[in-house]
């Protein structure tokens, strides 16, 4: 059993069309009308047409609220996969994608048998981050707040000396990634 097709809820889709054609440069694969919508799906130009994203009408009302809410909670509802997320996160920031937050890279975390990576955290509350600069090394303690949520609940500065995958003294394993 394999996908070979995924929704996203869309509120007009003409214009998610030009979003994931020209911004993200997705490929149309298909588009019948359907009454007053479109059967509209996109494919990947670096993966095979097998795997179609479905530019799906929001006209059922709770479709709208589902969206909010996860869109509220900070839960994405798809995720892409790129051999260069910073070219591509500094290629849509310069296209005007609004980014919700910014890219954290990071070293192994051995701890939780993750390898490096590339991933977005949050901090659980925004005063952590007061008196941060973009770019400074950091070490940061984190914790799984619900399944796939995780969020800074720690985090001070390094010396400059002092690289990302070395543990300030005292630091937990997670820090320094």
């Amino acid at each position: 059993m394999r996908i070979n097709l995924s929704s996203v809820m869309v509120d007009d889709q003409a214009k998610a069309l030009a979003f994931y054609t020209d911004v993200l440069g997705f490929v149309k694969k298909a588009d019948v009308p359907v009454g007053e919508y479109r059967w509209l799906t996109v494919v990947s130009p670096e993966g095979g047409d097998d795997i179609e994203l479905v530019l799906e009408p929001m006209g059922f009302p709770p479709a709208k609220a589902y969206q909010k809410a996860l869109f509220d909670a900070g839960i994405p509802v798809t995720s892409f996969d790129t051999k260069d997320i910073k070219g591509d996160f500094a290629r849509l920031k310069a296209r005007g994608v609004a980014i919700r937050g910014e890219i954290q890279f990071h070293g192994p975390v051995t701890t939780l048998k993750w390898p490096a990576m590339t991933m977005e955290f949050k901090a659980a509350n925004a005063s952590l981050l007061q008196g941060l600069k973009p770019g400074a090394k950091v070490a940061f303690e984190f914790v799984e707040r619900q399944p796939g949520e995780w969020v800074i609940t720690a985090i001070k500065p390094l010396p400059a000396s002092q690289g990302a995958g070395t543990p300030a003294a005292g630091a937990n394993p997670h820090a320094g990634h």
